[in-house]
């Protein structure tokens, strides 16, 4: 899969192989759990937050035992680790694990209904991480409730729950504003305030294209900022390695279909003579990649290594149909400049991809485009190329 990513830029997505977390079997901080309840236990992540209290919300409501008291954890240990007493006679309705800091740090996670928590505790009484992954409370399942909520009250109803479905490309600029805050507080200036006093309140605003505190911008306005980039690929780091992916080993073939490579453009300009040009965004390739498709998140990860770095792609994985689609996006930018002009260059490419239930193939194609131009006049020159795709299980 070389071909996309020097296409759209190896280097934007190359980072340092890191990450880590627990494997979601929480240690027991110190609750105690009544009869008549089961017992949640999981992680509050980005990196492991310590210090925070995890309580759990009814349809949006706080949740009360028995003596009307809020169900809430002890301080998550240094590892992030809770433990949670469920109720069995909590009343219906969607259940939220709401976790606080302070510091302006409010994660959430959708844990579904009371009979899914009581169906994975089963009959060990004990849901974790394992077999209810919404037990790890992060910043991507922040990113999914929030954009999840519809139409913006700050409950998810059962009817949003349902209908929606997850994308790791609106997903990721959410998370990467969480994450600003509070792995990067030396670049989170300004990301708190006004109307995003925390993180829920920013995720939120990221999703409705508010300015985020008081900075002014979008989300996609703060991280197109270059200083932010470490942000982006640690959020695809985490992606890669924290959200329970397990990476499998392909053998992945690409074959150029059809390609359009227009005639170059020359004018000249200062005594000097210039030309407008493009390349075939796409050649034959054959590798082996990784991929991962977690059905519970709706991703789809490609992991490629490369000079004792790691770059990862990430997509979206439609367990329903077993769709999978990449996408990346190269904005338009300086290419070269010179006495004579300036050149801009854009790039585009769409990987769109059917998995094989039986055996695991990916087939399908991808589409890929190049646009150059330049400061001499308003003329822009395309490239394009199709591709057929295939990646089979080694």
């Amino acid at each position: 899969m070389n071909y996309k990513l020097s296409a759209l830029g190896l280097a934007a997505l190359l980072s340092a192989c890191g990450g880590g977390g627990s494997d979601g079997s929480a240690a027991d901080n110190g609750a105690s759990v009544p009869a008549g309840a089961v017992t949640v236990s999981g992680q509050v992540i980005d990196a492991p937050i310590a210090g925070a209290k995890v309580c759990l919300q009814v349809d949006g409501a706080a949740a009360r035992d028995a003596a009307s008291a809020a169900i809430c954890s002890a301080d998550t240990d240094a590892q992030g680790n809770y433990t949670l007493a469920v109720p069995r006679s909590l009343g219906s309705g969607v259940l939220t694990l709401v976790a606080s800091k302070s510091g302006g740090i409010k994660l959430v996670s959708t844990l579904g209904t009371l009979e899914q928590v009581i169906a994975a505790a089963g009959s060990s009484g004990v849901a974790t991480a394992a077999n209810l992954p919404a037990a790890r409370v992060t910043h991507f399942t922040t990113a999914d409730f929030v954009l999840a909520d519809s139409n913006h009250d700050g409950i998810l109803s059962s009817a949003e729950r349902e209908a929606y479905v997850p994308s790791v490309a609106a997903s990721l600029g959410v998370a990467a504003v969480i994450k600003a805050v509070v792995d990067f507080n030396g670049q989170a200036g300004g990301l708190l305030g006004g109307a995003t006093t925390d993180t829920l309140q920013l995720a939120a605003a990221a999703v409705q294209n508010k300015p985020l505190g008081t900075t002014g911008r979008t989300a996609g306005e703060w991280l197109q900022q270059s200083g932010n980039a470490n942000i982006v690929q640690a959020v695809l780091t985490d992606l890669a390695e924290n959200s329970g992916n397990v990476f499998v080993r392909y053998q992945y073939t690409s074959t150029v279909v059809s390609q359009n490579v227009p005639a170059p453009e020359v004018v000249f300009a200062g005594g000097m003579q210039a030309s407008l040009y493009c390349t075939s965004p796409a050649e034959n390739e054959s590798e082996v990649i990784d991929i991962a498709l977690n059905a519970q998140r709706g991703t789809a990860m490609v992991r490629v290594q490369e000079g004792g770095l790691t770059g990862y792609l990430p997509g979206d994985f439609n367990a329903r149909t077993g769709e999978v689609q990449f996408r990346l996006v190269e904005p338009r930018s300086v290419s070269l400049s010179n006495a004579v002009t300036t050149y801009y260059s854009e790039s585009t490419g769409t990987m769109r991809l059917k998995l094989d239930a039986q055996t695991g193939a990916l087939t399908g194609t991808s589409t890929d485009s190049v646009t150059n131009s330049w400061t001499l006049n308003s003329i822009t020159k395309t490239c394009t190329a199709e591709s057929s795709i295939k990646a089979v299980k080694l």
